[in-house]
């Protein structure tokens, strides 16, 4: 059986590019230092974007750093000093609200436009903003979950790959019992994905029996949801300790379903 690449895991074929390391960001600090770089992409550095007043609340900036357009994921110019602002400020409005939830989430945006761009603070970040989920959700929440796999990632990024390996682990264990069935399954494929690269037969194996037993327990027999990743699971498992595949294989097969992708292929290999 030839593997194939799962429609889920296009963050694996397509990392995005690493930005230029400007001067560290505190994460300790950073609501009292504006001045401090944390660069973003943008898709468009000339469009018109509708910029939130200075003088905007925590819950307007949240809003808009959470929904615009221009967030991480996107290839593009890097951010202006005014996004920068307003990422920090509302770091700040959340800390003097004493909000432990609001602190969470503004923790969460720094977290995730630094680890766009592989910041050299990312990591420190990344497990402050681990701390202050648990403190605002507990420990066993989906959102602490959540923030474990983004730090997974992060220290695959820096070739910590036991870390990686143990972070994405016990971000596994708290999807199973937190959060949407959906959430879990998309854990363990990224899960497999980063094992297969590794040729980590016994992982992937690990992972693929995990998922056969959760669909069995949780997808309704004869649902499409039961089919699709019942099929993902058992192929994963049967191909589990064949070498892993060549990147552009891998880049060839997804591009086999969605041709679209040619520009973003491209747009990976400048620099």
């Amino acid at each position: 059986m030839t593997k194939k690449v799962s429609k889920k895991n296009l963050i694996c074929l397509f990392p995005p590019r690493s930005g230029k390391e400007n001067e560290k960001v505190d994460s300790k600090h950073a609501l009292r230092s504006p001045s401090n770089k944390c660069e973003i992409h943008m898709p468009d550095e000339n469009a018109d974007w509708r910029m939130p007043a200075e003088n905007a609340d925590w819950q307007t900036l949240y809003d808009y750093l959470e929904t615009s357009p221009w967030g991480p994921g996107l290839f593009g110019a890097p951010m202006d000093d005014k996004i920068r602002a307003i990422l920090l400020r509302s770091i700040e409005l959340a800390f003097k609200s004493e909000d432990k939830v609001k602190i969470a989430k503004s923790y969460r945006q720094l977290f995730y436009f630094c680890s766009e761009f592989n910041h050299p603070d990312t990591l420190e970040i990344g497990l402050s903003s681990v701390d202050l989920a648990v403190e605002a959700y507990g420990s066993l929440s989906a959102e602490v979950a959540e923030e474990l796999a983004m730090v997974a990632v992060v220290y695959e990024s820096r070739s910590e790959f036991e870390k990686a390996l143990e972070t994405r682990d016990a971000s596994i264990k708290i999807f199973q019992n937190a959060g949407t069935d959906e959430r879990f399954f998309e854990a363990l494929e990224m899960a497999i994905c980063s094992a297969l690269d590794r040729g980590l037969g016994d992982k992937v194996e690990e992972y693929a029996k995990l998922g056969i037993q959760i669909v069995n327990e949780r997808c309704k027999k004869g649902s499409a949801e039961y089919s699709e990743n019942m099929e993902y699971f058992q192929e994963m498992l049967e191909t589990a300790h064949e070498p892993p595949i060549p990147i552009e294989e891998k880049r060839n097969q997804l591009l086999a379903i969605f041709p679209a992708l040619t520009k973003v292929i491209q747009g990976t290999g400048k620099k």
